[in-house]
Protein backbone atom coordinates (compact mmCIF):
# COMPACT_ATOMS: atom_id res chain seq x y z
CA UNK A 1 0.00 0.00 0.00
CA UNK A 2 2.85 2.41 0.80
CA UNK A 3 4.38 1.76 -2.62
CA UNK A 4 1.08 2.60 -4.35
CA UNK A 5 0.72 5.83 -2.37
CA UNK A 6 4.33 6.79 -3.13
CA UNK A 7 3.81 6.13 -6.84
CA UNK A 8 0.61 8.21 -6.85
CA UNK A 9 2.38 11.03 -5.03
CA UNK A 10 5.26 11.02 -7.51
CA UNK A 11 2.90 11.06 -10.47
CA UNK A 12 0.93 14.03 -9.17
CA UNK A 13 4.02 15.97 -8.06
CA UNK A 14 5.53 16.33 -11.52
CA UNK A 15 5.64 19.80 -13.09
CA UNK A 16 4.78 20.89 -16.58
CA UNK A 17 6.50 18.98 -19.35
CA UNK A 18 7.67 20.71 -22.52
CA UNK A 19 6.10 19.66 -25.82
CA UNK A 20 9.46 18.82 -27.34
CA UNK A 21 12.48 16.82 -26.23
CA UNK A 22 15.83 18.15 -25.08
CA UNK A 23 17.01 18.73 -28.65
CA UNK A 24 13.82 20.67 -29.58
CA UNK A 25 12.65 17.76 -31.68
CA UNK A 26 9.04 16.67 -31.72
CA UNK A 27 6.73 14.40 -33.65
CA UNK A 28 4.68 16.23 -36.26
CA UNK A 29 1.52 14.29 -37.03
CA UNK A 30 1.11 15.91 -40.45
CA UNK A 31 3.64 14.16 -42.68
CA UNK A 32 2.98 16.25 -45.78
CA UNK A 33 5.60 18.23 -47.60
CA UNK A 34 5.14 21.83 -48.60
CA UNK A 35 4.86 20.69 -52.21
CA UNK A 36 1.86 18.57 -51.26
CA UNK A 37 0.40 21.51 -49.35
CA UNK A 38 0.62 23.86 -52.33
CA UNK A 39 -1.05 21.29 -54.59
CA UNK A 40 -3.94 20.92 -52.12
CA UNK A 41 -4.14 24.70 -51.58
CA UNK A 42 -4.77 25.26 -55.29
CA UNK A 43 -8.12 23.41 -55.10
CA UNK A 44 -10.21 24.80 -52.20
CA UNK A 45 -12.97 22.22 -52.78
CA UNK A 46 -10.65 19.21 -52.60
CA UNK A 47 -10.82 16.95 -49.58
CA UNK A 48 -7.08 17.38 -48.99
CA UNK A 49 -7.53 21.16 -48.74
CA UNK A 50 -10.36 20.81 -46.24
CA UNK A 51 -8.29 18.36 -44.22
CA UNK A 52 -5.29 20.71 -44.22
CA UNK A 53 -7.43 23.68 -43.14
CA UNK A 54 -8.53 21.65 -40.16
CA UNK A 55 -4.96 20.64 -39.34
CA UNK A 56 -3.68 24.22 -39.61
CA UNK A 57 -6.58 25.53 -37.50
CA UNK A 58 -5.83 22.89 -34.88
CA UNK A 59 -2.12 23.73 -34.88
CA UNK A 60 -2.85 27.43 -34.44
CA UNK A 61 -5.38 26.76 -31.71
CA UNK A 62 -2.87 24.59 -29.86
CA UNK A 63 -0.24 27.30 -30.28
CA UNK A 64 -2.64 29.89 -28.85
CA UNK A 65 -3.32 27.60 -25.92
CA UNK A 66 0.31 26.81 -25.12
CA UNK A 67 2.25 29.96 -26.03
CA UNK A 68 2.82 32.47 -23.27
CA UNK A 69 1.38 35.95 -23.70
CA UNK A 70 -0.63 34.89 -26.77
CA UNK A 71 -4.38 35.00 -27.30
CA UNK A 72 -4.17 34.73 -31.11
CA UNK A 73 -0.93 34.13 -32.99
CA UNK A 74 -2.53 35.41 -36.18
CA UNK A 75 -3.33 38.79 -34.60
CA UNK A 76 -5.73 40.63 -36.87
CA UNK A 77 -5.47 37.98 -39.58
CA UNK A 78 -7.74 34.99 -40.07
CA UNK A 79 -7.28 31.38 -41.10
CA UNK A 80 -7.44 32.27 -44.81
CA UNK A 81 -4.53 34.69 -44.38
CA UNK A 82 -2.52 32.01 -42.55
CA UNK A 83 -3.26 29.49 -45.31
CA UNK A 84 -2.11 31.98 -47.96
CA UNK A 85 1.06 32.76 -45.99
CA UNK A 86 1.77 29.02 -45.79
CA UNK A 87 1.18 28.59 -49.51
CA UNK A 88 3.69 31.34 -50.31
CA UNK A 89 6.27 29.93 -47.88
CA UNK A 90 5.74 26.42 -49.18
CA UNK A 91 6.14 27.51 -52.82
CA UNK A 92 9.60 28.74 -51.88
CA UNK A 93 10.40 25.58 -49.87
CA UNK A 94 8.55 22.67 -51.57
CA UNK A 95 10.66 19.88 -50.08
CA UNK A 96 10.29 21.05 -46.47
CA UNK A 97 7.71 19.55 -44.13
CA UNK A 98 4.49 21.39 -43.37
CA UNK A 99 5.50 21.43 -39.71
CA UNK A 100 8.56 23.50 -40.72
CA UNK A 101 6.24 25.95 -42.46
CA UNK A 102 4.11 26.24 -39.32
CA UNK A 103 7.18 27.03 -37.24
CA UNK A 104 8.09 29.75 -39.75
CA UNK A 105 4.53 31.10 -39.70
CA UNK A 106 4.37 31.36 -35.91
CA UNK A 107 7.79 33.03 -35.82
CA UNK A 108 6.74 35.53 -38.50
CA UNK A 109 3.35 36.28 -36.90
CA UNK A 110 4.64 36.42 -33.32
CA UNK A 111 5.50 40.15 -33.21
CA UNK A 112 1.94 41.07 -34.32
CA UNK A 113 0.14 38.48 -32.17
CA UNK A 114 -2.90 39.44 -30.18
CA UNK A 115 -1.89 39.14 -26.53
CA UNK A 116 -5.31 39.40 -24.87
CA UNK A 117 -8.92 38.91 -25.88
CA UNK A 118 -9.66 42.58 -25.22
CA UNK A 119 -6.94 43.72 -27.64
CA UNK A 120 -8.94 42.30 -30.56
CA UNK A 121 -12.12 44.25 -29.91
Amino acid sequence: MKKILLAALLLTATGEAPADDVGRRYLALEPRTCGQYTQAYKDPQAGANVELRGWVAGYLTAYNTLAADTYSITGGSDLDAAMLWLANWCMAHPSRQLSNAMEALTAAFHPQRQRTKEAGR
